[in-house]
């Protein structure tokens, strides 16, 4: 499945995001890991999701 990015989506890459998403992105992320007992890789999954989710529900967009 081939997911097509849209001009109202964040970038592919996290480095990519602003510098806020990208701080709120691993902020969560280290949440996850230190409160939560995540590894690395499943809080920065994780994280990726929400912070996408907040992204769109600000903007108010659905892309389901």
């Amino acid at each position: 499945m081939v997911r097509r990015i849209k001009l109202t989506d964040l970038p592919h890459n996290v480095e990519d995001w602003s510098k806020y998403w990208r701080e709120t992105y691993e902020e969560r992320a280290a949440i996850m890991q230190h409160d939560g007992g995540l590894n690395q890789k499943k809080a920065e999954f994780q994280a990726e999701e929400l912070v996408r989710a907040e992204y769109q529900n600000l903007i108010g967009v659905s892309f389901k």
